[in-house]
């Protein structure tokens, strides 16, 4: 894959925005229907990807909104474009306005969608809702089911006897970090660490990482309410590490380093990939609830480029 042209900003507080589609999933956490609900009638199309494996919870009472609101239930992964998205009469196709939840999302769809929205050239807003902090909280720790690249952003460098730098961030998962940093063999690692929202979180993530933090001689902090300069700081390390490396990104803990991860890689191409470590449908179901206005990071894909919707 080359890279694409991507132009990212911040959405602002007050951004009322239409969207022409939103893409979230159905979930067990009671935030995975909050932002659809936030947004309301400012979204014309609802798409959703329905985790429904997993019937506990708020799962239910997620199904009725998104029942309600007419949504789409669909495998987001099997897709190979964006979906038609319905234009009222006389609209330009290149003014197509998406809107995605990536609060619950795991990380093979949040990185399938980056890859095929990338794909479309369109205007997207990422939207991440930051949940409340449970003592409790163990993530997705457990036995390691899923260890491998994530979809649509494999990497297939043509330059494999270049060394492997990796880039993790850190979550509650601390045995997955280690796991990454052993299946992958990196010749370094540069570790990013979540800051900012709840003091409890800071000190639990340190606290599960404390190995992996005393391995690697590069640790950087970053801010979860400021997802555009995370975004910069990934793009710029990239930028150095690619030079004479290939940089895979694994990315744990909140969400908003999976999608900083996902863009950089769309952006740099095949010589940047994205390792997904999980327990995957071996994880406990925890309840996670808003704490806090959603966040969001504007992405304009491919400026100038042809549109790839699929509009059979």
């Amino acid at each position: 894959m080359f890279g694409r042209q991507v132009d990212v900003s911040r959405v602002s507080e007050d951004d009322e925005s239409v969207y022409d589609a939103f893409f979230g999933v159905c979930g067990y956490e009671s935030r995975s229907s909050a932002l659809a609900q936030h947004l309301g009638s400012r979204v014309r199309s609802l798409f959703v990807h329905d985790y429904n494996k997993e019937p506990v919870l708020s799962y239910a009472v997620n199904r009725a909104y998104y029942e309600k609101a007419g949504a789409t239930f669909s495998d987001t992964t099997a897709w190979t474009k964006v979906p038609q998205v319905p234009l009222p009469d006389g609209e330009d196709l290149r003014a197509k306005r998406f809107a995605v939840d990536i609060s619950s999302m795991d990380r093979d769809v949040l990185s399938h969608l980056v890859a095929i929205l990338a794909e479309a050239d369109a205007t997207v807003d990422f939207y991440y809702s930051p949940a409340e902090f449970s003592p409790n909280l163990s993530g997705s720790s457990g036995t390691i089911t899923v260890n491998r690249p994530a979809l649509g952003l494999e990497g297939w460098t043509s330059t494999p006897d270049m060394p492997l730098v990796s880039i993790i961030g850190l979550g509650f998962e601390g045995e997955l970090a280690l796991a990454a940093v052993e299946s992958l063999e990196p010749s370094d690692t540069f570790v990013f660490s979540p800051r900012g929202l709840d003091s409890r979180y800071d000190s639990v993530v340190d606290d599960k990482n404390s190995i992996v933090l005393a391995m690697s001689g590069h640790v950087s902090a970053y801010a979860l309410g400021e997802p555009l300069t995370l975004y910069r700081k990934l793009d710029t390390a990239t930028w150095t590490l690619r030079q004479s490396a290939r940089v895979v990104f694994v990315p744990l803990g909140p969400k908003l380093f999976a999608l900083a991860s996902a863009i950089v890689a769309v952006k740099h191409g095949s010589q940047v990939s994205v390792w997904r470590v999980s327990s995957g449908q071996d994880r406990i179901p925890e309840e996670r609830h808003t704490s806090a206005l959603p966040v969001g990071l504007r992405v304009i894909f491919g400026v100038g480029n042809n549109l790839g919707l699929d509009r059979s």
